[in-house]
């Protein structure tokens, strides 16, 4: 749960708190971005340290629109975007740790932002289903 930050009349304020997260499933890896507060978040913007890129090597995934202006994320709400098959993203041109830094707009409009680490590689032994 994420903290409550005080409004300037002494009430409570629901905060927002927006995570860029990996979620292997079936074979599948998918990009999720997520608000895990208890307050909408507004003007999500999601930026990578490296290009992301889809299946075939056909579409830069990291610079999909949904990245660059989520105009609002409900408390709770996720949205979830296919990266590549499981296999794909650990082949080597595509298995290098990534940072994700994630900047939102939170119900009191105030900027906030927090940075993600990721290795593809985290799940090179793990049995694959395709």
């Amino acid at each position: 749960r994420a903290p409550d930050a005080v409004g300037d009349g002494g009430e409570r304020a629901r905060a927002a708190h927006v995570v860029l997260d990996i979620e292997y499933e079936r074979g599948r890896v998918h990009l999720v971005v997520a608000n895990c507060g208890d307050g909408v978040a507004t003007d999500i913007r999601v930026e990578f340290s490296r290009a992301l890129r889809g299946v075939d090597e056909s579409v830069e995934v990291s610079s999909l629109g949904v990245f660059k202006r989520l105009g609002v994320l409900r408390p709770g709400r996720e949205v979830r975007v296919f990266w590549n098959s499981a296999s794909g993203v650990i082949a080597i041109d595509r298995a290098k740790p990534f940072t994700a830094s994630v900047k939102w707009i939170d119900a009191g409009g105030i900027e906030r932002a927090a940075t993600y680490r990721h290795d593809p590689l985290i799940v090179r032994d793990w049995p694959q289903c395709e």
